[in-house]
């Protein structure tokens, strides 16, 4: 998927001979990615956790 979004990325850029742009969008979709898996984790570590003393 990394290799995917970063090649489309590119040839946009290379199309437009805008880089920036497209640059920018792809690491706002990696940021949102890592966002979302991080949310999932933090689930599953509080659901792991459950029933756990500190």
């Amino acid at each position: 998927m990394q290799y995917a979004v970063m090649r489309n990325a590119k040839l946009a850029a290379t199309a437009t001979r805008e880089p920036f742009t497209f640059y920018f969008i792809a690491s706002l979709l990696f940021l949102a990615i890592t966002l979302v898996s991080m949310l999932v984790l933090k689930r599953a570590e509080t659901w792991a956790k459950r029933g756990v003393r500190v």
